[in-house]
């Protein structure tokens, strides 16, 4: 590696590890440790969120290029075998890039045959599940641990557990399906400074989820985890929302390219590079909800539930 990038390197690794520890300083002489560690758990969640999608491309022969935790400016990476795993500046989740998502991606010639475009509906929808099922998974083994952190002995919480699952699930379920429904008065209530008539209908921005993990945090233990089990959940879930570019629009998406290909006899690959538009319009409609919900969560912030 030449110097000049090598001096660049370390700049931007001093630079993060100086501004790293004055938040964590902070952190500690005010009292929001525990909140911090949540919301680190959260962005845990979301990286393995997309490791998920990293393995279902690995299990599957499909190429995968990248792997990187964070967002931004590379901090550090380091490749292993054909991918390049690293550590980025910005800590908001991560990345995972697959080769060929789209019919207009470039894809180098020999790799034609691994891109995701190229393979079978049935092979692109398990690579798309692979991220939400990791949040599952997460969620259900959370959820356990809090029941079992809040007193429940080991035992009576597995034997509980099945019902407890599918208790937060379906309350969960519920909640997103309410979403379309109270984002209107979200952004009513937004613009005239006043709250929602419900506001335990809202959603919550990351301003707002913060606040939320660092009142789980100072609760205890078991408070955390519950909150980690359910934004787990919700990642889940929304993902698997019918709609592009969240995974679910993927499964839909290779759905409808099975079922044409069966009816009319031949293949059928309509891809989400046909879908910009409505990607778009998925894309705005989120980006009022999120502006909406930031307005509310720093102007009415909701009580503390523990």
């Amino acid at each position: 590696m030449k110097p000049m990038n090598l001096f660049w390197r370390a700049v931007r690794l001093l630079s993060t590890a100086v501004v790293v520890g004055f938040g964590a300083a902070y952190a500690v002489d005010s009292g929001i440790w525990g909140g911090l560690l949540v919301l680190a758990g959260v962005i845990a969640s979301v990286a393995l969120h997309e490791l998920g999608h990293l393995l279902g491309a690995r299990a599957t022969g499909v190429k995968a290029t990248e792997f990187f935790v964070g967002l931004g400016p590379r901090l550090w990476s380091s490749r292993r075998g054909e991918v390049e795993c690293g550590v980025k500046l910005l800590p908001l989740g991560g990345h995972c890039t697959i080769v060929g998502m789209t019919a207009s991606a470039e894809v180098e010639p020999g790799d034609e045959a691994r891109a995701f475009r190229s393979q079978r509906p049935g092979v692109q929808a398990l690579i798309a599940v692979a991220g939400p099922a990791v949040n599952l998974l997460l969620a259900a083994v959370l959820l356990l641990g809090s029941d079992i952190s809040g007193g429940q002995g080991t035992a009576e919480a597995v034997r509980g557990f099945p019902d407890r699952f599918h208790e937060v699930t379906a309350a969960s379920v519920e909640g997103l399906v309410s979403i379309p429904a109270n984002v209107p008065e979200m952004v009513r209530a937004s613009l005239s400074g006043s709250d929602v008539t419900n506001p335990e209908a809202r959603v919550l921005s990351p301003v707002g989820a913060a606040r939320l993990a660092d009142q789980a945090a100072d609760s205890g233990l078991s408070s955390a985890l519950g909150v980690l089990a359910l934004i787990n959940l919700f990642l889940a879930l929304f993902n698997l929302l019918p709609l592009p570019p969240l995974d679910g629009g993927h499964m839909a998406l290779a759905a409808f390219n099975a079922i044409a290909s069966r009816v009319r006899g031949q293949r059928v690959a309509l891809d989400a590079g046909h879908l910009v538009p409505v990607t778009a319009v998925v894309l705005g409609a989120l980006a009022i909800m999120g502006l909406a919900s930031i307005a509310l969560d720093l102007t009415h912030p909701i009580a503390n539930p523990f």
